[in-house]
């Protein structure tokens, strides 16, 4: 026995079998060498009347004032009753196993975005770009805030800061899902500030603009499928992503309707959509695929379009995409955008806006147009009142039709034949 000291610890020498040198002013606390050199601090100790050992690490990794910080730990739970080597191996077993980011990611994709939104592919795309090649071997417990800003800050400075506002609010949903299934104790995205300010847009296509676009569609560098979503957007005023997953269980021809069914409504309301004459040729240009959808990615094996697609080929209408680094450079220039320089940008969810706007000005009531766009309304009297309102909603897009057929075809509307709002 010695009194242990730096100073001594770093005397012990290994010998040809392992031994220990226990410290004299510390019961049963001491140094363990073996053979390679390896010092470890024990404890020795007894339990319910049997001996116990436990280790507090290696020196000098473990620095001997740490090791007698835990010493002091272990004698107060021992004090209390409780075997202070069962809670570390407790501890250990917990390390050991505890959920990696990429386990938490997928049980959140499975037990909840895939279950309760209708975006779990967006949420998907997002956390497999930017979360799992940096995080996803990490424990979920030990990632911080400090690693959440670093991640938003870097989707930022790469030109995509409403992206990062978008990567907040799954990270947020899906450690606030770790917390709720004990993955974790606490999110790391608690007081984390949303990374950009976001302005609400305003854009209405005029009527010049609403037949340039149409027109141009026709040569647009998209798929043929893309540019059937764009359009039937524009004819019917529906969100991107009921559009993109529309299927053919959802629509009767002979009634000239389409059923979006709760599941898929934002809202979580089936949506009857009465279908214009416009419509209609749009939707029997194709025949579903073997999923059923009518509208499929040609690069997603039969599935829906994503959102960032439709954006993509949107953007691709005023600025030439990016050429892969894996593809030699064309020999010929490619052809210039077709809208490049003709009108202001506008976004998929734009056209929504423009129909809205569109129908006001044709005498549509407020009450109509928010039952065309599915809208929510919040007072009691909304949770009583079930009418689908489908006599004014094909009132309002055959309407908003016969209007769009005129702009495309360049005729000015005939004065006083617009009806009026309903009283």
């Amino acid at each position: 026995m010695t009194r242990l000291t730096d100073r001594t610890i770093e005397a012990l020498r290994p010998k040809a079998a392992r031994y220990e040198v226990w410290d004299n002013a510390r019961k049963g606390f001491g140094v363990r060498v073996t053979p390679r050199g390896v010092k470890s601090f024990v404890w020795l100790y007894h339990f319910e009347g049997r001996p116990r050992r436990l280790t507090f690490g290696t020196y000098p990794r473990q620095s001997l004032a740490a090791a007698g910080v835990k010493l002091a730990e272990a004698k107060s739970l021992l004090a209390r009753g409780i075997d202070p080597g069962e809670r570390t191996v407790a501890e250990h077993h917990a390390e050991r196993h505890a959920e990696t980011v990429a386990e938490l990611v997928t049980s959140y994709l499975d037990r909840y975005a895939k279950v309760r939104k209708r975006s779990a592919f967006e949420d998907e795309r997002i956390l497999h770009k930017d979360v799992l090649p940096r995080w996803g071997s990490r424990k979920a417990k030990d990632i911080t805030r400090r690693d959440i800003v670093k991640l938003l800050n870097e989707i930022v400075d790469r030109g995509a800061p409403i992206m990062a506002n978008r990567t907040l609010t799954i990270l947020r949903r899906m450690f606030n899902f770790g917390v709720g299934q004990a993955i974790i104790d606490v999110s790391p995205c608690n007081q984390v500030e949303t990374p950009s300010a976001e302005n609400h847009r305003e854009r209405v296509l005029t009527e010049d603009e609403i037949r340039l676009l149409w027109l141009a569609l026709d040569t647009a560098p998209m798929e043929p499928n893309v540019r059937r979503i764009l359009r039937l957007m524009l004819v019917t005023g529906q969100r991107r992503g009921e559009v993109m997953g529309i299927s053919a269980p959802e629509i009767d021809y002979e009634k000239r309707l389409w059923v979006l069914p709760a599941a898929r409504a934002k809202n979580g309301r089936e949506h009857l959509i009465p279908l214009s004459a416009t419509a209609l040729e749009i939707l029997t240009q194709v025949a579903p695929n073997g999923a059923g959808y009518l509208f499929p990615s040609a690069r997603l094996t039969g599935r829906p379009y994503l959102g960032p697609s439709i954006d993509h080929a949107t953007r691709c209408l005023f600025e030439l995409p990016p050429i892969s680094k894996a593809r030699k450079q064309p020999q010929k220039a490619p052809a210039p955008p077709p809208l490049a320089g003709l009108m202001e940008r506008f976004t998929p969810h734009d056209l929504r806006r423009t129909v809205a706007t569109r129908m006001r000005e044709l005498g549509i009531s407020r009450g109509d147009v928010k039952m065309v766009l599915n809208h929510v309304e919040t007072d009691v009297t909304a949770r009583y009142d079930r009418y689908d309102g489908l006599a004014e909603k094909r009132r309002a897009l055959d309407i908003w039709a016969r209007r769009l057929e005129q702009i495309i075809s360049g005729e000015e509307p005939a004065e006083n034949v617009v009806e009026m709002v309903r009283a």
